[in-house]
């Protein structure tokens, strides 16, 4: 007897759980003709399930489907996971896709970071060869640079005044150590060994003013601060367009603001490095420049 009535309690929560499952079904499919309805109107949604308006009304109103339109909204249910399912399977491999880019794109920006790291390595080792051929002929004597540049001194001594020694003309300015843009005959015995930095720097200036596009902006700004910092920090060269030379307080502000400028250019260098490396990969290579 007991045995009997078990049983008869599972059927009856068996029942209970088909039920439950199949009333979560139904509000499933309940809730998708709501939507269906409320995008179109009954009788597009009809015309779209295969099923008769009035069929679909009364199942509306009654909150209640029949069989013929729960079949109807379980095939357009299927369908609509078989599109999402499509979409995904579809998403997934563009972001395959966008991986192998990416990768391709770090790379190249490091490979584009390099030639600019060796590119900025010769311009230093060009810098500290003209630097060492500046002082070799400081401290050859008259054997070594008075027998190379004769000729360069009696021609600059020709456009000198009478009796007035060559180099003069820099130090005559009020504020010899303020850097002219311009060059000036005889500098080189104002700015000693800055000599070689101050001839990169108006030519890094004008590279500057010259350059075109975001990438080279940012790399002329680089290296115009790299120059400038060098300047007054390690010689305390002032530079045009300033008139005056700095004190300690106005160099040190100065220092400061172009340690800043460094910074923003080498930032700005990265993001246009990846720019450019993003619109060639997004371009398939047909765009560079």
């Amino acid at each position: 007897m007991e045995h009997g009535s078990v049983e008869t309690d599972r059927e009856s929560m068996e029942a209970h759980a088909r039920r439950y499952v199949e009333d979560a079904h139904g509000l499933r499919l309940m809730a998708l003709l709501d939507g269906l309805v409320r995008e179109h109107d009954v009788k597009r949604v009809a015309e779209q399930l295969g099923v008769d308006a009035r069929t679909l009304a009364t199942c509306l109103r009654r909150r209640r489907l029949t069989d013929h339109v729960r079949v109807a909204l379980e095939s357009r249910l299927q369908a609509e996971s078989d599109r999402l399912a499509q979409q995904v399977g579809e998403l997934a491999e563009r972001v395959d896709a966008l991986a192998g880019e990416v990768e391709e794109l770090r790379l190249g920006v490091g490979r584009e970071m390099g030639s600019l790291r060796e590119e900025q390595a010769g311009t230093v080792r060009g810098l500290e060869q003209r630097l060492a051929h500046v002082e070799a002929q400081r401290q050859g004597g008259p054997g070594t640079a008075g027998a190379a540049g004769g000729e360069t001194l009696s021609k600059s001594a020709a456009s000198e005044p009478q009796g007035e020694p060559a180099g003069r003309r820099a130090q005559r300015r009020p504020h010899p150590r303020v850097v002219t843009i311009e060059a000036e005959h005889g500098e080189e015995d104002v700015y000693g060994d800055a000599e070689p930095l101050v001839v990169a720097w108006r030519e890094a200036r004008a590279a500057d003013r010259a350059a075109r596009d975001r990438l080279e902006r940012a790399v002329a700004a680089e290296r115009l601060m790299t120059l400038e910092i060098a300047l007054m920090e390690g010689h305390g060269l002032t530079l045009a367009p300033e008139r005056y030379p700095f004190d300690g307080i106005k160099m040190s502000s100065e220092l400061r603001w172009r340690r800043l400028a460094l910074s923003n250019a080498r930032r700005e260098r990265a993001r246009a490095l990846r720019r450019r490396w993003l619109r060639r990969a997004l371009t398939l290579g047909f765009w560079w420049e």
